[in-house]
C-alpha cells in the first residue's frame, strides 16, 4: 500500500577489471527499475533514487535510500508509468493508465491532474527544474497492433515491429501542463510518432522532441517553442547516410545526442561522435569516438558523460557488458572512453541500463538484469579507475 516502508538489503562487490564499488541498491527481490535517462530523478541532496518497482504485483513508484536501502511506496495505482520528479519541490509526477497524477513525497497526498483520450497511450513525461511546467507526448493507440511484432529484424537497427510503427504514421500530439494554472496545452502535432519529448530544464517555452522511427530514415531532432508555435530540426541529418538520435539536456539548457556517419548506405556507420549544440543551433560541437559509441549517453555538463558500453580498443569483443566514462577533449574534438565497471546486462528490451549521473556528478546509476531479475547500481564517478581506451 501507499506509504510502506520496506528496506533492501544493499549487496557491495569491488568491480574485477578496476577495482571500483559497485553498489547494488534493491535486492532481486521481482524486478526494480530507474526512469528513463532524460527523466529527472535523483533528489537534490543526492540521497534517493525514483524506481519502480513490481514487488506488490504490479508496477508502483517507490523512493529508493542510497544509503540504507529504504524503500517507501509512492503510488497505489493501475498501470503505473512515465514518472518524473520534481526535486526542488518533492513531487512526483506520473501516469496511472491515461492520467497524469501527482504525489507529494513528504505526506504522499496525490492529485488527478488531467486525462489523455483512451485512443491515446501518454509517455516521455519530463519537467523543468523548477517543477513549473511538465511535457509528454500521446501518440495514437492503434498502431500498437502490429503484424510483424513476432519477426525478428532482418537488419540491424531496430526491435520487433519497429519499422511497423515507423511507417503506420500514427497521429500524435505534444502536451506542456502548468502545474500553476492546472492546464495542459497542445504544443505541436503530427501524423508520425513523436516521442523522446524533453522540457527544457530552465525554459518552459522550449521542448525538444524526436520523429521516432529508424535513424538513418528520420530527421530525428527537432525543437517546438511554445508561444511563437515555432517548430525547427537540429542536427539536420542526411537520409541513410547519417544518424542522430537519444537526445537529452544537460542541466544548463545544453543539447546532447548520438551521432554517426557512413559514406553509402549499404556499409556500415563508420564514424561515431557526439554531438552538443544550444536549443537555437548554434555552437554546435563534436566529439569522435575511436570506436563504437555507447547506446545511451547522459550528462551534466560538456565535460564528462557515462554510457553504457565501453569499446576501449580495436579487438574488444565484450565491450557491451561495461558502464563507461567518456571524457571529451574540445582541443582535439575527441570523445576518450574509460571502463568503469560491468553492467553485465542481457540487453533485452527492458533491461538497457541507461546510465545517469547523480546531481553532485559523484556517482553513476543504471539498471540490469544480471542476477535474473531487473536491479538499480551505483558506482563512483570515478574516471582515474578507468581503463582508458589505447586511442
Amino acid at each position: 500500500m501507499k506509504g510502506d516502508v520496506i528496506y533492501s538489503e544493499l549487496s557491495k562487490q569491488k568491480d574485477p577489471s578496476t577495482g571500483v564499488e559497485v553498489t547494488r541498491l534493491s535486492d532481486n527481490q521481482n524486478d526494480t527499475n530507474h526512469p528513463y535517462f532524460t527523466a529527472s530523478q535523483v533528489d537534490l541532496d543526492n540521497t534517493f533514487v525514483i524506481v519502480t518497482s513490481n514487488r506488490t504485483g504490479q508496477e508502483q513508484f517507490y523512493t529508493l535510500a542510497f544509503a540504507d536501502g529504504k524503500m517507501v511506496q509512492l503510488t497505489d495505482d493501475v498501470d503505473v508509468h512515465s514518472g518524473c520528479l520534481d526535486a526542488a519541490n518533492h513531487i512526483l509526477y506520473y501516469f496511472a493508465g491515461h492520467t497524469l497524477k501527482s504525489v507529494r513525497l513528504d505526506t504522499l497526498e496525490d492529485e488527478a491532474l488531467m486525462d489523455v483520450p483512451k485512443s491515446f497511450i501518454p509517455a516521455s513525461l519530463t519537467g523543468t527544474a523548477d517543477g513549473r511546467y511538465l511535457a509528454f507526448t500521446m501518440v495514437e493507440l492503434a498502431e500498437t497492433d502490429l503484424c510483424t511484432a513476432r519477426y525478428e529484424p532482418e537488419f540491424s537497427g531496430g526491435s520487433k515491429g519497429f519499422r511497423e510503427k515507423f511507417f503506420r504514421w500514427p497521429s500524435s500530439v505534444i502536451i506542456r501542463y502548468d502545474t500553476a494554472s492546472h492546464a495542459g496545452y497542445p504544443v505541436t502535432g503530427e501524423l508520425r510518432r513523436m516521442t523522446h519529448v524533453i522540457i527544457h530544464p530552465l525554459d518552459g517555452d522550449t521542448v525538444l522532441f524526436c520523429h521516432e522511427g529508424p535513424w538513418h530514415l528520420v530527421q530525428r531532432m527537432w525543437i517546438a517553442k511554445v508561444a511563437t508555435d515555432e517548430v525547427y530540426p537540429l542536427i539536420e541529418t542526411k537520409r541513410n547516410l547519417e544518424r542522430a538520435g537519444h537526445e537529452f539536456f544537460t542541466v544548463d539548457g545544453r543539447i546532447g545526442a548520438q551521432y554517426s556517419y557512413r559514406y553509402r548506405p549499404d556499409m556500415d556507420f563508420l564514424f561515431h561522435a557526439d554531438v552538443y549544440v544550444n536549443p537555437d543551433g548554434s555552437d554546435e560541437q563534436r566529439y569522435y569516438y575511436p570506436y563504437q559509441r555507447p547506446v545511451h549517453v547522459h550528462a551534466l555538463s560538456e565535460a564528462l558523460a557515462v554510457g553504457d558500453t565501453a569499446q576501449i580498443r580495436q579487438d574488444d569483443p565484450d565491450y557491451r557488458r561495461y558502464i563507461a566514462l567518456v571524457k571529451y577533449d574540445s582541443d582535439g574534438h575527441r570523445a576518450i572512453v574509460g571502463r568503469l565497471c560491468a553492467h553485465d546486462t542481457s540487453w533485452h528490451k527492458e533491461s538497457h541500463p541507461h546510465p545517469v549521473f547523480t546531481p553532485d556528478g559523484k556517482h553513476v546509476l543504471w539498471g540490469s538484469d544480471v542476477g535474473g531479475r531487473m536491479n538499480v547500481y551505483m558506482a563512483p564517478a570515478d574516471w582515474g579507475a578507468c581503463l582508458k581506451s589505447d586511442r
